[in-house]
């Protein structure tokens, strides 16, 4: 579910920045900045509540339905009247007149809005039945019927509406499959018991919500106050592809973890046991792919400049914003865990705490910076600044949650995530060192046509070294990948006599027909 969309949104991120460039690439980026915004008011923590909540009678999926698609309705109106404030805000105040046509492309953004309205209670159910194969399903065909739109748009020359057609036509595409995939319907009915049963949990997890937006998006949203779409574009694109790598890596766990630990909450052994897994398997799947993607950045941006004008300012904040990229994904469990066992209020205060120290961090860089002329140095500056606040900050208190929460001591943290760290800096030096071999053959690529094609295939030669360098390198430093290793490849069963030897075991199970026990 989580893989597959993602990749395709990483292959579309790569073709249409290099497409459609950095101007286009920011302005829809500031659109999108705003509708994630109002995704969080959207929700409204109901959808988590719809999660955690043990007894679930029908009436509180009918209030959540019809509450959830009136407030998407009314947010799409509240866009349509505030664009071209917005418009005016950016073009004529903030001077920034590339920002002309954002009006546009926020009112037909805003049309996502109401269709995940129509989303919110039919996800969360599958959610909590960890019915993720429906949920996989509808994730890859929408994002492929999307993409494939977008793509055709962006080689027509649409420019900035391919990225906004491509986000339309994906959330269209997500409410017919999954009305069609799932099983619950609404009845016309609400309940105002129901609501105020689901109220106090999800007012403290929207508002925790929102704290995590501004922490996590207060860079993106002062670089578009600041600085020029050129700086927004360049910021956008290279902590996109930060994002893409963590969802890729850690959505999986967070979309289970919640329901997962929400039936161990009052089980503190096994979800001290269950925490610890999914931060050892969260690290070690993202930091390396992030050193990957660090090392390779110059690399990624040579490829996207022969496509598209100027794309090499970016390859430093590719790399700054990896360092942050791993810190973040390490602590990205936080929110869910102190949502399972009931602690929103936690959530709450830890995500605004933050998120007012972000505010403060950023805004002073942007004051700074403001009339710097490079917009490179305006982009690396903010890039530098969420790393300090990010790795300074953020993480270790995050981890101190963690472990208060959960009582494990920091022996224990720091032993589940430092191989993934060894292993993300090796990769990352690894694909540095190639980067420097491959540009002494820049003279003889400008004599090759075409070029980008030439780029591409250093790419992949790049990505393939560093990808079997890193994982090489897990198998050596973590057990855990050895031992999945050999289970895999070990074929030889388990002798007989060691189950007929367990006193527990059941022998009348064991005389079953083969047929009956394989069904």
């Amino acid at each position: 579910m989580t893989w597959g969309p993602n990749i395709v949104a990483g292959l579309l991120t790569f073709v249409l920045a290099a497409k459609v460039g950095k101007e286009s690439y920011g302005l829809v980026g500031v659109a999108l900045l705003y509708i994630s915004f109002l995704q969080i008011f959207l929700e409204s923590g109901l959808g988590a509540a719809i999660v955690q909540r043990k007894n679930l009678e029908p009436e509180h999926l009918d209030a959540v339905f019809w509450i959830t698609l009136v407030f998407s309705l009314t947010l799409t109106a509240i866009t349509w009247v505030v664009g071209p404030l917005l418009e005016n805000l950016y073009v004529h105040t903030l001077h920034h007149p590339d920002m002309a046509g954002l009006s546009n492309v926020l009112r037909l953004e805003s049309l996502v809005l109401p269709l995940q309205g129509l989303t919110v209670v039919q996800e969360s159910l599958l959610e909590k039945k960890l019915d993720f194969k429906s949920l996989a399903v509808r994730s890859n065909v929408s994002t492929m019927f999307g993409g494939l739109f977008g793509l055709i748009l962006a080689f027509t020359g649409y420019g900035v509406w391919a990225l906004v057609w491509e986000d339309l036509l994906a959330a269209f595409a997500r409410v017919v499959l999954l009305w069609r995939l799932g099983d619950w319907r609404p009845k016309l009915r609400l309940s105002v018991r129901h609501i105020k049963d689901l109220f106090s949990f999800s007012l403290y997890v929207l508002l925790g919500q929102i704290g995590t937006f501004v922490q996590r998006r207060c860079d993106a949203l002062l670089v578009a106050g600041f600085f020029g779409p050129a700086a927004v574009g360049i910021y956008q694109m290279a902590d996109r592809l930060i994002n893409l790598v963590i969802e890729m890596a850690t959505r999986p766990f967070i979309l289970v973890v919640m329901p997962h630990f929400s039936q161990m909450q009052d089980n503190l052994v096994e979800l001290r046991k269950a925490v610890l897994n999914c931060l050892r398997t969260a690290s070690m799947l993202t930091v390396p792919l992030l050193g990957i993607l660090a090392g390779c950045a110059v690399l990624i941006c040579q490829v996207l400049s022969a496509l598209k004008k100027d794309w090499m300012p970016a390859v430093p904040v590719i790399q700054i914003l990896a360092l942050a990229g791993a810190a973040r994904a390490i602590t990205l469990m936080t929110g869910p865990l102190l949502q399972s066992v009931n602690r929103p209020k936690l959530f709450m205060s830890l995500s605004w705490a933050l998120a007012v120290l972000n505010v403060i961090a950023f805004s002073a860089t942007g004051f700074w910076l403001s009339e710097h002329p490079d917009i490179r140095w305006q982009a690396v500056g903010v890039a530098s600044t969420r790393v300090i606040v990010f790795c300074g900050i953020y993480t270790p208190i995050c981890l101190y949650t963690i472990m208060k929460v959960c009582q494990i001591d920091v022996g224990r943290v720091l032993k589940a995530i430092a191989p993934s760290i060894l292993s993300g800096l090796f990769v990352a030096a690894v694909g540095w060192g190639l980067t420097l071999l491959i540009g002494l053959s820049n003279p003889l690529v400008e004599s090759i046509k075409p070029v980008w094609l030439f780029r591409l295939g250093q790419l992949g030669v790049g990505g393939t070294i560093t990808t079997v360098s890193a994982f090489a390198l897990m198998v050596l430093v973590e057990p855990s990948v050895r031992e999945v290793l050999v289970n895999r490849f070990n074929k030889k069963k388990k002798p007989t006599r060691v189950i007929e030897s367990d006193p527990d075991v059941n022998m009348a199970t064991l005389e079953k027909p083969v047929a009956e026990s394989a069904a």
